[in-house]
């Protein structure tokens, strides 16, 4: 009867989610030849005529979507639906449509395979870490302590006197204040308070049921935003709260993609209907197509311009850096741009290395994940895992290289929190 049970659960499961992301690719679809394309054109999006591109292009994304994880049952199950739904599905749209080479996509499909596979293997086996005694109490002293750092740095730096909650005008503010407050160790210690220790408060607050602590937490949360003006921060406390609340209930990852697809239509019909641009332009081509399209330009450039093998970092006592300007930059003016371009591993990875650059990078984030799969042992660490690990992810999946995650980012930090405040597994 359970084994029944179990296995109606998992075609049921399966099904929700095959829809979920098919209906993201669809909405995702419609809306680059409807909207991106067409408005954005001037940037380089195109839209050719459909062929075998863009059935390639379907077949190859609904092979990846048989692969991925049905339930959230460990840390890496997170980072793979993260990964298609945030990552392939709109790098797959826009090969399809717009008739560009298909490797980097073959390719981006290849890491995720990879990454699958070795980070859900039993060949590497899981290691018990010993707990840390009183972790949690130790892990809500050290977050409040940093969070109360930076909030004394706003002052003292003067920067919350050059407060900003006007999402329009925020770029208006976020150099001069980035001058002021992102000095030294702080330019570290901003991200990882902003990505790690005060969504860290505000996942405790609501785990019990603190609920005017959460509203204070949440309120640093804004000011944060307000004086960093990076309208991502206003928007970390949604995740940490839907992260609790849902998967506390339930397991099904199929309410990732279907709510991007959710997010992806609301934003177009403001374009259909009221000839919104601002909405549209934030949440569909910022979020999904940029990042796919600057893969493209990563692509394109070191396909004709030397690897980088790492001599903008670790290698530079060994390796000359061929450029003038930071990798970055040098693909802003690639764009005729003076942009500092960021995007994800892959593209990162493949600037340093090629497709062996791609391959290092999903060996080591599979290694990664290996780690924080067997740092989880209750269901609570899960969730706090997957709270704690969301940013810096979708951050090393679309807009970061591999080594600034880890540092800058706070994955670094993220795994040493999990470390610090996972609790004994009950079955043991």
């Amino acid at each position: 009867m359970y084994e029944k049970r179990e296995s109606n659960y998992f075609f049921t499961g399966f099904a929700l989610s095959f829809f979920a992301y098919i209906f993201l690719r669809a909405v995702l679809d419609y809306s680059y030849v409807v909207f991106v394309a067409d408005v954005f054109s001037y940037q380089g999006y195109q839209a050719s005529e459909l062929g075998l591109n863009y059935i390639y292009s379907w077949l190859g994304y609904i092979f990846v979507v048989v692969f991925v994880p049905v339930k959230l049952r460990k840390p890496s199950d997170f980072f793979c639906s993260l990964f298609v739904a945030s990552y392939l599905a709109p790098l797959s749209s826009l090969y399809g449509i717009s008739g560009w080479s298909a490797t980097p996509f073959v390719i981006s499909c290849a890491s995720f395979f990879f990454i699958f596979f070795v980070s859900g293997s039993r060949v590497i086996k899981s290691v018990r870490f010993p707990l840390v005694r009183e972790g949690e109490k130790v892990g809500l002293y050290v977050s409040l302590f940093f969070v109360a750092v930076l909030l004394v740095w706003f002052v003292i730096s003067g920067a919350i006197f050059n407060i900003n909650f006007n999402l329009s005008t925020v770029y208006d503010y976020r150099e001069v204040n980035s001058g002021m407050i992102d000095v030294g160790f702080f330019s570290y210690l901003n991200n990882w308070v902003y990505k790690i220790f005060s969504i860290y408060l505000i996942f405790w607050a609501a785990k019990n049921k603190k609920n005017k602590m959460l509203f204070v937490f949440i309120f640093f949360q804004v000011v944060m935003f307000g004086v960093s003006t990076h309208k991502s921060v206003l928007f970390y406390p949604l995740v940490v709260l839907f992260v609790y609340y849902y998967f506390s209930r339930y397991s099904g990852l199929f309410i990732y993609p279907f709510m991007l697809g959710v997010v992806v239509s609301l934003s177009l019909a403001c374009y259909i209907f009221w000839a919104d641009i601002l909405i549209p332009s934030m949440f569909i081509r910022r979020v999904f197509y940029v990042p796919a399209f600057l893969t493209y330009q990563y692509w394109d450039f070191f396909e004709f311009n030397s690897f980088v093998y790492w001599s903008n970092s670790f290698l530079s006592s060994f390796i000359d850096y061929p450029y003038h300007d930071r990798i970055t930059k040098m693909i802003g003016f690639y764009m005729d741009s003076l942009a500092s371009v960021n995007n994800g591993f892959v593209s990162s990875g493949y600037s340093h290395a090629g497709y062996w650059g791609v391959f290092i990078y999903s060996f080591l984030i599979s290694l990664v994940l290996v780690f924080v799969n067997s740092l989880v042992r209750r269901k609570e660490d899960l969730w706090i895992s997957v709270a704690i690990l969301a940013v810096p992810l979708r951050e090393l999946i679309l807009s970061s290289d591999l080594p600034t995650t880890l540092l800058t980012h706070g994955l670094l930090v993220a795994l040493l929190m999990i470390f610090l405040v996972r609790g004994e597994d009950v079955r043991s």
